[in-house]
């Protein structure tokens, strides 16, 4: 009987994040605010806003603070 390992929910929850997410979580990691994201990603900073609610509801953290700690934590960047 093979055993199947349990996914883990972070990983789970990280998986969930679209490309541009992701993206955006390396900018906030690298101190840029929601307007300097914004133009480096010719978007706006409405959009840049959308973003963010997207991904701390999707890695349940609450703030910028909360976001940074956690990518570190799960190595989603390096610094």
């Amino acid at each position: 009987m093979s055993k199947r390992k349990n996914p883990d929910p972070e990983e789970t929850k990280v998986a969930s994040l679209t490309a541009r997410e992701r993206g955006v979580v390396e900018l906030v990691c690298e101190g840029l605010r929601n307007k300097e994201i914004a133009d480096r990603f010719h978007i706006s900073g409405a959009t840049v806003s959308h973003h963010l609610t997207s991904i701390f509801r999707k890695l349940g953290v609450e703030d910028r603070t909360s976001l940074v700690i956690y990518a570190a934590k799960r190595r989603m960047v390096t610094f």
